[in-house]
């Protein structure tokens, strides 16, 4: 199963949505440590591996979404006193990174 994972090809413009998302975590006003380059390395892993149980051997932007709040909140640090969650960061910048076509 891991071969079949690491198979699921990933086009330059998912990879570089996931890299957007990683940054916007870094650039995020209510986090003092964002995703780190590692962290983008597993999102990655983990949208393969899904878009390998949905029967598919490419990555699309909706596997990268689905696995996001799974993989990235544990992986910020939020400022103390922020009055958002890291999930609700997360889905926050889900909501403003420019999704690929």
């Amino acid at each position: 199963m891991q071969a079949t994972v690491k198979e699921v090809k990933v086009a330059l413009p998912v990879k570089e949505y996931m890299v957007n998302i990683s940054q916007a975590t870094r650039e995020h006003p209510q986090v003092s440590r964002g995703v780190s380059p590692r962290g983008t390395v597993l999102l990655q892993s983990a949208s393969q591996g899904w878009a390998a149980f949905e029967g598919r051997d490419f990555l699309i932007p909706e596997d990268v979404k689905k696995t996001v709040p799974m993989v990235l909140p544990h992986r910020i640090a939020i400022h103390p006193g922020s009055d958002m969650s890291s999930v609700d960061i997360i889905h926050e910048i889900l909501d403003t990174v420019t999704v690929p076509v």
